[in-house]
């Protein structure tokens, strides 16, 4: 028996392997069935600096997360889980509703992982959104981001 819908709130955030469980996701849910996630982007060791953890290293960060066990939330932007989707035979719509502001991020920027600084900042600008994901089986490879506002 599949999955026809699942919801959840904050849990894909909080995965240390992201793309492992979309893959597990997409394996459970029937074609043409749907899904609702709320996701929190930020950092959450410190909600006043919700992209902290973009300053890090990807050793740093990947030690300090299995220590925590992902405590603090896992570092995937929300482009990363809309590719992630795609890959997995999700048609998938994000909707951010919440935002990090432009003075935080140019601040952080200085001290940003080179991988977030060659992103750009609007990427980096939502914090928080609700995917909406329908299983349509066809793994796309080409992706097309969409942010709804």
């Amino acid at each position: 028996m599949k999955l026809i819908f699942h919801f959840q709130m904050l849990v894909l955030n909080i995965f240390y392997d992201t793309k492992k469980a979309i893959s597990e996701l997409s394996r459970i849910t029937n074609v043409g069935g749907i899904g609702f996630h709320q996701v929190d982007l930020r950092d959450h060791r410190d909600y006043s600096k919700p992209l902290a953890f973009l300053t890090m290293s990807d050793f740093m960060f990947s030690k300090y997360s299995k220590y925590s066990n992902c405590h603090s939330g896992n570092r995937v932007r929300h482009y990363e889980y809309i590719n992630y989707f795609k890959e997995n035979g999700f048609d998938c719509n994000f909707s951010p509703n919440m935002f990090a502001d432009d003075e935080y991020l140019d601040v952080l920027y200085e001290s940003m992982n080179k991988k977030y600084k060659n992103i750009g900042l609007e990427m980096l600008k939502p914090i928080s959104g609700r995917f909406f994901i329908e299983k349509t089986g066809t793994k796309n490879t080409q992706i097309e981001v969409k942010v709804l506002k």
